[in-house]
């Protein structure tokens, strides 16, 4: 597979959902003429903004569509290990505090973590804030809350956030470079 075009991937994750083209578009938003060209000829971009649609409606692995890499289903996302459509989310990346692991425009997907005892320090989070503000680092429980370890220091520091601040916490599993979507689909 991974030596498909994105157009056949794409074709290819259609027929396995026993989809039309038609649907494919609908899910998308965009119209079916401009799928086809999207699956077809590639005259059409397949955006950012498609990809996510697809991961978050359809189940479909984001890695599988760039880069042909299996499975062609999250496994982590609803139905593969019986999380609910609450389970899993993307975010969009602003700001360097992760570079060079994270850059500014990437998209994450990630699955919520219920339970402090589950955080690994070694794994990227993202903390989403009662006030509505997201951070994301790697997190290092502490006794009153958790602190929010950045990849750059040069951009951010190392700072505690308190466990009352907190209204979720989601572990990124995936990202999507937009570094890739600047290219010409062939």
């Amino acid at each position: 597979m991974a030596q498909e075009s994105i157009q056949e991937r794409l074709k290819h994750v259609r027929k396995q959902l026993a989809k039309t083209q038609q649907q494919m578009a609908d899910v998308l938003g965009v119209l079916q003429s401009s799928y086809s060209q999207i699956e077809g000829t590639g005259k059409s971009d397949i955006t950012v903004k498609h990809i996510i649609t697809l991961a978050e409606q359809l189940n479909v692995n984001p890695n599988f569509i760039l880069l042909g890499e299996l499975p062609v289903f999250r496994r982590d996302a609803v139905g593969g290990m019986g999380l609910s459509t609450t389970d899993a989310r993307t975010f969009e990346v602003h700001g360097d505090d992760m570079y060079p692991t994270l850059m500014h425009s990437d998209v994450v997907s990630c699955i919520q973590v219920k339970d402090y005892k589950n955080i690994n320090d070694s794994h990227i989070y993202v903390l989403k804030l009662k006030d509505s503000a997201i951070i994301i680092g790697h997190l290092q429980p502490g006794f009153s809350g958790v602190y929010v370890i950045p990849e750059n220091q040069k951009t951010a520091k190392t700072r505690l956030v308190e466990h009352g601040d907190i209204s979720e916490i989601w572990e990124v599993k995936q990202r999507i470079t937009a570094f890739l979507m600047q290219s010409k689909v062939v």
